[in-house]
């Protein structure tokens, strides 16, 4: 694997996207503005879209090969049009492409259809195929890992994790990996994913506060990475749950609200006395009651929760890649932190009494699914 060739990535940086903004929409009195809208001018019609993010830039420019700022706006609003996610459609996308690029799939499969990166017209043609199900669109609408089970020898070219197509790089940062993976929803990046170098210049006294480690380390270290994406799940979840912006705490603890900063917001609304401790108390049985509903109703198991092949067999760039073993011993020092078994990954009884959910696992118990 290579990064994308630097002409083509100077391309889609953010500076290349300024001449089309026309507005801002934000939420009431937010500094932040993260709502831009666009104009462009197809055949001598404007074309307004809205809501462009860094996701839809990397799926429609480095995954499938389409560098120009107009065409990924395009196909950022025909997604927003049909009601398609992005993450999911460009991931199944790049699997065909990959895969017929490998002779893996055929025109015959495809109806005819050359499947080629950087074909923007058969990539807006797969994207209306995905949303009305017709011909090859069909297969794709089932996402990779099921149409791979439909097709022999192509399961190697389905990046996803937990059945979701994977829009995250995985292969450099481990705390960003195993937040990543994780994932209650399966492969997000906004569920406990961090990037450890921007904590790197937090005070010891609060790095030990928050995360319970002297140093964050060094970002390509699996050492310690497991307390950060742990803190930073009990934190989403419940900022998620008051309803708060995610780009408020920034992933940055130095200029982030804190727990206590919750804590006393919360207060204030409610009348009710929460210290920081309750706060993220209740953020991590958040956490624990998503874990417990993946459990009742799926099947997934500790292999669920390791990586991708493709991040541990093919190197970025010739260097960056997972290292399975010390996966392993960051994934078991996780669970352990969690309080969940190392073998299943599922909470331990004295778990669910701490965080007062022995309703759920009685549940779990009645229907099997514990231990």
């Amino acid at each position: 694997m290579k990064f994308p060739p630097p002409d083509k990535k100077q391309r889609i940086l953010p500076d290349e996207f300024l001449p089309y903004i026309t507005g801002t929409k934000t939420c009431g009195s937010c500094p932040i503005g993260c709502w831009k809208v666009y104009q462009i001018l197809e055949k001598g019609k404007s074309i307004v879209i809205e809501a462009l993010q860094i996701n839809s830039i990397h799926n429609f420019g480095a995954r499938l090969d389409l560098f120009d700022p107009e065409i990924i706006l395009k196909a950022h609003d025909l997604c927003n049009d049909l009601g398609l996610d992005e993450d999911n459609t460009s991931g199944a996308i790049a699997w065909a492409f990959e895969c017929y690029e490998k002779g893996l799939i055929t025109n015959e499969l495809t109806g005819g259809l050359k499947l080629q990166w950087g074909d923007e017209g058969t990539v807006f043609e797969l994207i209306k195929d995905i949303a009305y199900r017709r011909g090859f669109g069909d297969l794709l609408a089932e996402g990779c890992q099921q149409a791979s089970e439909k097709l022999q020898g192509t399961k190697d070219c389905c990046t996803h994790i937990k059945g979701q197509e994977l829009f995250e790089v995985l292969w450099a940062c481990p705390a960003w990996a195993l937040g990543t993976v994780v994932s209650a929803r399966g492969g997000s990046h906004t569920r406990g994913a961090v990037k450890a170098e921007r904590l790197k210049d937090i005070p010891t006294s609060l790095c030990q506060r928050l995360f319970g480690i002297p140093t964050v380390g060094d970002k390509f270290s699996y050492e310690h990475k497991e307390h950060l994406v742990i803190f930073f799940e009990k934190m989403q979840a419940l900022s998620n749950s008051l309803g708060m912006c995610y780009f408020v705490h920034g992933l940055c603890a130095v200029d982030m609200l804190l727990p206590e900063d919750y804590a006393r917001l919360f207060s204030t609304a409610t009348g009710q006395n929460f210290d920081s401790e309750k706060m993220m108390w209740l953020g991590e049985r958040i956490f624990n009651l998503e874990k417990s509903f993946n459990i009742l109703h799926t099947k997934w198991t500790r292999e669920d929760d390791m990586p991708p092949k493709r991040f541990t067999s093919k190197p970025l760039d010739g260097k960056f890649k997972i290292d399975l073993k010390a996966w392993d011993r960051m994934l078991d020092r996780y669970y352990e932190l969690h309080g969940w078994d190392q073998k299943t990954g599922k909470p331990l009884k004295e778990s669910f009494k701490r965080l007062d959910l022995d309703t759920i696992q009685r549940k779990l118990e009645q229907n099997g699914k514990l231990f």
